[in-house]
């Protein structure tokens, strides 16, 4: 049993290594712009990336749901058309204007503009009005607008991809942990043999 205790502390430290490498890579495309509630959700979810089964070992990586649109990328509607198997619909406004058919979701917008303290050029006069239902009102179609025309370029333009995961996990890496899993198992097949 302490071969395999070994054996699954040095595949779990193996994949840990993994975890992090998974951030640095985040940090390095995305830092300028990222207050880290991505980077807290890569590996997040699981206290060990390795689990004992009775098969062997599973291994899992927790991830954003959106990480492979940041790493693949996603087509534009207009511009950069070809840039990824991901595509926005090229449709043009939705019922009444409010809102185009395939434009990214303008409540994650907000959420992201929130985040980062983006505003529109009226925020400050809105913001310094006596407080009022008016006032509040005035202040959400601000950043509606700023949402509306964040979301629109994202749609019209795409997002670059970055390939922040698959610059990690990719053939290289499963061919070390291969290479990683054979040498340790034949140093404790060879130590268990020394026992007998």
């Amino acid at each position: 049993m302490k071969v395999v205790k070994e054996l699954y502390n040095q595949t779990n430290d193996f994949w840990q290594n993994v975890i992090d490498e998974l951030r640095l890579s985040f940090k390095r495309n995305y830092a300028p712009m990222s207050r880290s509630v991505t980077m807290a959700e890569i590996g997040g979810m699981n206290k060990y990336p390795v689990t004992l089964i009775s098969q062997g070992f599973e291994i899992t990586i927790a991830l954003p749901y959106y990480w492979d649109f940041m790493d693949s990328g996603v087509s534009g509607a207009k511009k950069n058309t070809g840039i990824s198997k991901y595509k926005f619909k090229d449709k043009g406004k939705g019922k009444n204007g409010k809102g185009q058919r395939g434009v990214p979701n303008i409540k994650a917008i907000r959420l992201f503009m929130i985040n980062r303290g983006i505003v529109g050029k009226n925020y400050t006069k809105i913001r310094d009005m006596p407080r009022s239902e008016k006032r509040q009102r005035a202040i959400d179609e601000e950043l509606n607008r700023v949402a509306y025309a964040i979301a629109y370029k994202i749609w019209r333009d795409g997002l670059l991809p970055t390939n922040w995961v698959s610059d990690v996990l990719n053939d290289n890496l499963l061919r070390r942990f291969e290479e990683q899993i054979l040498n340790e198992y034949g140093r404790l097949i060879i130590e268990i043999n020394k026992l007998k």
